[in-house]
């Protein structure tokens, strides 16, 4: 063994027998009841009071030690190499989580056992933020298989927001989602102080909260194996993907707006649509044309299916949105993000029509890009399924109307029809990456409103 190697080994037995040496933290440390801790490991304590987290390297070896004294002030061990080393939470790789600290840690390995039969997830912690890309190239390199989330801290109000910043840089590198946590006050915080201040359903509904970051903002080279192999991710069940672009388009009078409506009420709600299980979530309707009209829709299938309005997580424009122009495109992505702030992120946003909200021509290939990439910056930015209601082709009725390149460009393409008997009928056209399903009818249902009609 050369000399150097004999070293670095020598040195990490040196780490290892300190840490060893230490004896078990007491359970009412001031920092362990503040933090809300908890450790598989069993945290060790220095007679002074310090807790101590062995830094440890993807071979095995002790790399360092973390201290952490009473007021949460960290220091590190001379000689410490925190560089792709962690400290990890042990549990079910299905789903691997990388944070910043210990505290994050354990507020995710805690939290993530309230919600899966499989016990806790496994949990990295990479001791600080731009450490969190080497870590993450090694996890995925040994957890091919694995689901990955980087949770970052989220350092709002800084110049930069550091833990967002390499939290995306660790998620882009190996094609990752990420989640970040927001403070209700919109403050400053990690996943350990939505735990301390609102528990631990608040930090498992905000991991339920990832996003998958675009790989198109910079272009990489990486080797096929470090891909992720996944099953279709559905959002309506062997009908509609995640994360994709669809197109639902019919003649006048053929119910592809109440299609939308409906759609948008089913995933908010979490209700089965026509017998296939859904991804519950915020949905946003960008409409058109008048709110009277659409009120009365979503109130009758809130009627329909006894579900209240108030609770349904569904927030509507006010005017359309000419997405061929990107000033226009800029602020349709402002109102969003800040209906995500406070809503959530959202499922499926669904634009009602094509036409009422395109500022442009619809038969021109070059408005359609635009029209397309406005969509697609939707998309990415959320990791949500974005549906186009289009009118179908005057001469043709089995394709939409305008540019092929919106068909080109949709991941799903949907045709809507109505007979003389009043069946509805949907049926795929296109299903880029899985199996067309068999064509799926409706019969329409009469609601009656109550109104508070003032006569004049």
């Amino acid at each position: 063994m050369p000399e150097y190697q004999k070293t670095e080994k020598n040195q990490a037995n040196s780490f290892e027998k300190q840490y060893e040496s230490y004896g078990i933290a007491p359970s009412d440390h001031p920092y362990i009841r503040r933090k809300k801790l908890d450790d598989p490991n069993l945290i060790r304590c220095t007679d002074d009071g310090r807790l101590v987290f062995p830094v440890i390297h993807q071979d095995g070896e002790y790399t360092g030690l973390q201290f952490i004294d009473s007021n949460g002030e960290k220091r590190y061990q001379k000689g410490t190499q925190k560089k792709g080393s962690c400290y990890i939470y042990p549990g079910n790789t299905d789903t691997i989580y990388i944070c910043e600290g210990v505290g994050d840690g354990s507020t995710i390995w805690q939290a993530t056992g309230t919600r899966q039969v499989t016990g806790r997830s496994q949990v990295f912690v990479s001791f600080d933020a731009a450490n969190m890309l080497q870590v993450a190239m090694w996890v995925k390199k040994k957890y091919r298989t694995s689901k990955i989330v980087i949770a970052c801290d989220n350092d709002i109000g800084s110049t930069v927001n550091v833990g967002l910043k390499w939290g995306m840089e660790a998620a882009d590198a190996i094609d990752a989602e990420i989640t970040i946590p927001v403070h209700p006050d919109g403050k400053k915080c990690d996943f350990n102080d939505l735990h301390t201040q609102f528990g631990l359903d608040e930090v498992l509904r905000q991991l339920a909260i990832t996003v998958e970051v675009s790989n198109n903002r910079k272009f990489h080279l990486r080797h096929i194996s470090t891909l992720k192999l996944k099953p279709v991710d559905w959002q309506v069940r062997w009908l509609l993907e995640r994360n994709c672009l669809a197109v639902v388009f019919g003649a006048p009078g053929s119910m592809k707006s109440f299609f939308g409506i409906a759609l948008c009420c089913h995933i908010a709600s979490g209700i089965e649509f026509g017998g296939r299980a859904v991804k519950q979530g915020p949905c946003i309707y960008i409409c058109g044309e008048g709110q009277s009209g659409i009120s009365r829709r979503f109130n009758a299938w809130c009627i329909r299916n006894r579900v209240d309005i108030g609770d349904l997580n569904v927030v509507v424009s006010t005017v359309p949105a000419f997405l061929c122009e990107q000033e226009q495109v800029k602020i349709v992505l402002s109102e969003i993000r800040k209906a995500a702030e406070y809503y959530g992120f959202p499922e499926l946003v669904v634009i009602d029509t094509l036409s009422r909200n395109f500022g442009g021509d619809e038969n021109q290939t070059v408005d359609m890009i635009h029209f397309i990439a406005a969509c697609d910056q939707i998309r990415s930015e959320y990791g949500c399924t974005v549906l186009v209601i289009h009118h179908s082709g005057l001469s043709d009725k089995n394709r939409s109307r305008g540019s092929m390149a919106l068909k080109a460009g949709a991941d799903t393409e949907l045709k809507i029809e109505i007979n003389d008997q009043k069946i509805i009928t949907l049926e795929a056209m296109k299903m880029k990456d899985a199996v067309k399903p068999e064509p799926i009818s409706f019969r329409p249902a009469v609601v009656e409103l109550v109104l508070n009609l003032r006569l004049i």
